[in-house]
């Protein structure tokens, strides 16, 4: 969990998908080009994909 209000819509998104019992992914990537490729690769098989940056 965080308190950065920048996250809250992936914190509260991540809250509700757990308690509902869907999976979460969390990626803390080192670069823009890596959290992009992650945002890619979850996009073509995911429900949803929720970002902070």
């Amino acid at each position: 969990m965080s308190l950065r209000p920048d996250q809250d819509a992936v914190v509260n998104q991540t809250r509700d998908d757990s308690q509902e019992g869907n999976w979460v992914v969390v990626v803390n990537s080192p670069s823009h080009e890596k959290t992009q490729l992650a945002y890619d690769v979850l996009s073509e098989t995911s429900d949803s994909v929720t970002s902070s940056y």
